[in-house]
């Protein structure tokens, strides 16, 4: 799992820094991940729920478009660009005499499409994109695999494959609110207008750059026992989701800080035990490295991305219903009936906090932070609901009459959310497919006027640390 989430990083330092510092770089990381995973102790699959999980995730990232295989999207456009850069020009990537730009460099989070360029520039430009779908299809397994691990029976794993990959909020119903009325294959998650908390499969259709680091990595921390988190494997972990995606990175990093506490709570940890713990040499050296040389390439200056708080300048009336209107629809009032469910589950009133909260800030053109840095809390509930619907449905636990109309209430509430995912599995159907365009740059793709892709290139980090490119 730490594996899968530190090759870009690997490819990264020893594709994109001068080799003095990225080939030395790149091998102390690679020990370090190696001893992590080494010491993580990691359990053989279950050959049985591994066969169910690639089955599933087959299928799943098939109809997503990725490999356009089906239809695809329109934000895979830049995506397409992105990953035909990545093969075609040498790295870094860097685009010269851009029209009242000068030279721009590709400066964006590479961890989804390095692997699969890479193998675009062994096995030629034609590859890439299978290589992308083989890329992406290893991790949705590998997402699918760790929220099913434990289940006892295949109708268990069945039925957690079904509520993750159909999980959502009720867009349905706020969209009825705004008298906005979907029509079949409408993407209909911006009801609100100021935010959006995506479903599961919209993640994986949309943006799976954001989506598979934050279904992992919380799919595996769900699964570790309280009091036993492996906290270095935890740390390196975090490390390296920034370089797939830093908005992801920022909804992790407290999720994982919490269950790091919550453990040193159960073990009353001394000073000097949260010292070793939290500073265990593998860690620290991926986490470094990260810091000192992945991070800086993420923060290259560029132009400014808007930012704010996400009511400034709005009429607090109109503002704060839409706002109440939105965290009650999309995740609060399950939220709460979960609760009930789950008495006081730390990690369940982590998420619900993060998410009540992180919608009053913004960030990116389209309000990206909320997007993306949602998508870990919104797995924390999306693995619970399963969880909890699961043994209901297999009738292995007898209920009183009030939880059986709590559990009832809560299906009502997945139900109506199952639209969404139903909507955007229907624009497969009606929509046409169509094909990469091979000939199309990230800067004829954007229109040169992407600084979340593109950044002025004469930076004196980026002339010390990266490639010297060609003028």
């Amino acid at each position: 799992m730490l594996g899968y989430l530190a090759l870009p990083n690997l490819i990264f330092l020893a594709g994109w820094l001068r080799p003095e510092y990225g080939v030395p770089a790149m091998l102390v990381m690679l020990v370090s991940v190696w001893s992590l995973c080494r010491g993580g102790a990691v359990a053989v699959p279950a050959t049985r729920v591994l066969t169910y999980a690639f089955a599933a995730a087959l299928v799943w990232v098939l109809l997503s478009g990725i490999g356009h295989f089906v239809y695809a999207n329109s934000d895979w456009i830049v995506r397409d660009a992105v990953l035909l850069d990545l093969v075609r020009e040498e790295w870094p990537v860097v685009y010269h005499n851009v029209i009242n730009q000068g030279d721009l460099l590709l400066r964006a989070p590479l961890g989804l499409y390095l692997p699969a360029a890479l193998a675009g520039k062994i096995f030629g430009l034609q590859m890439a994109d299978i290589a992308l779908f083989a890329w992406c299809l290893i991790g949705v397994t590998l997402a699918l695999y760790l929220v099913v691990r434990n289940a006892a029976s295949p109708r268990e794993v069945l039925g957690r494959l079904f509520v993750f990959v159909l999980f959502s909020g009720m867009d349905g119903l706020g969209s009825l609110i705004q008298k906005q009325f979907p029509t079949i294959a409408s993407h209909m998650e911006w009801w609100a207008g100021l935010f959006q908390y995506s479903s599961m499969t919209t993640q994986l259709f949309w943006v799976p750059n954001h989506a598979l680091p934050g279904w992992i990595a919380i799919a595996w921390l769900l699964g570790c026992k309280r009091g036993a988190l492996p906290v270095g494997l935890s740390i390196a972990i975090v490390a390296c989701v920034p370089l797939w995606s830093p908005l992801t990175a920022i909804g992790l990093a407290p999720l994982f800080a919490f269950a790091i506490l919550r453990d040193a709570r159960i073990n009353a940890w001394r000073v000097v035990d949260g010292l070793r713990v939290l500073f265990h040499p593998a860690a620290v050296l991926v986490a470094v490295i990260a810091c000192g040389l992945i991070f800086p390439y993420l923060l290259i200056e560029g132009r400014a991305l808007p930012s704010s708080m996400s009511f400034e300048g709005l009429p607090a009336s109109s503002y704060w219903l839409r706002y109440v209107q939105f965290v009650l629809i999309e995740f609060l009032v399950l939220g709460l009936l979960m609760l009930r469910h789950f008495r006081k589950d730390p990690m369940l009133i982590a998420a619900l906090l993060f998410l009540t909260v992180l919608p009053m800030f913004k960030f990116g053109p389209y309000n990206d932070l909320v997007m993306r840095a949602s998508i870990p809390a919104l797995t924390v509930l999306a693995i619970r609901l399963g969880d909890w619907f699961v043994p209901l449905w297999a009738g292995k636990h007898a209920t009183d009459d009030r939880e059986d109309h709590v559990a009832s209430l809560a299906m009502m509430i997945f139900a109506i959310g199952v639209l969404t995912p139903a909507l955007e599995l229907s624009r497969v159907v009606v929509a046409t497919t169509w094909q990469a365009d091979l000939k199309k740059s990230v800067v004829v793709a954007t229109g040169g006027n992407a600084p979340h892709y593109l950044a002025p290139a004469d930076q004196p980090w980026a002339r010390q640390m990266l490639r010297q490119w060609k003028p």
